[in-house]
């Protein structure tokens, strides 16, 4: 256990806003306490100037707020979010957030289960023929994939492609 001094003003400041609940607990057979304001818990510690605040536990961020030897407070950070793909019915979500800045590159960012993906672990294919239009050079560039695209990938990215290539305008497409 790691003892908090008083005079360390930013720590304690820092657990003030992060530790969100707290229990009082009276003597030592009361090992769940009862639940209280955190700001009971403060003003104990700030009127009571024997008083100790220490580290329960440094991995749940678990800390003691000690006023006399029998009288304590244990505080705790918030309870982390439950994992939603534990709950009944869950379903995977992916979020494509697409950054289209018509005078720079674009920036795709994907989202699994609102965790953001490394651009290592997706690939993007854009499908835009631009202001001069589904020219013949465009449509070789379009539909020529790296080996390792998946073919139901390349058929949509080839059909797509087609349909703009279809509505180039030019009498000599036969394309």
């Amino acid at each position: 256990m790691r003892t908090v001094s008083r005079n360390h003003t930013r720590i304690i400041a820092r657990l003030q806003a992060e530790l969100t609940t707290a229990t009082r607990h009276n003597g030592p057979n009361d090992r769940a306490g009862t639940p209280v304001p955190v700001s009971e818990a403060w003003a104990a510690y700030d009127h009571r100037p024997r008083a100790l605040l220490r580290e329960l536990d440094a991995r749940s961020g678990a800390h003691e707020i000690r006023i006399t030897g029998k009288l304590r407070y244990e505080l705790r950070p918030p309870a982390p979010a439950p994992d939603r793909r534990e709950a009944p019915g869950w379903e995977r979500r992916i979020d494509v957030v697409v950054d289209r800045d018509p005078d720079a590159c674009t920036d795709v960012t994907v989202y699994l289960d609102g965790i953001a993906l490394s651009d290592s672990s997706f690939a993007v294919h854009v499908i835009d023929p631009g202001a001069s239009g589904p020219t013949h050079e465009w449509m070789e560039s379009a539909t020529d994939h790296a080996d390792d695209v998946p073919e139901p990938v390349r058929q949509q990215l080839n059909a797509l492609a087609a349909c703009y290539h279809r509505h180039c305008g030019r009498e000599s497409c036969t394309e």
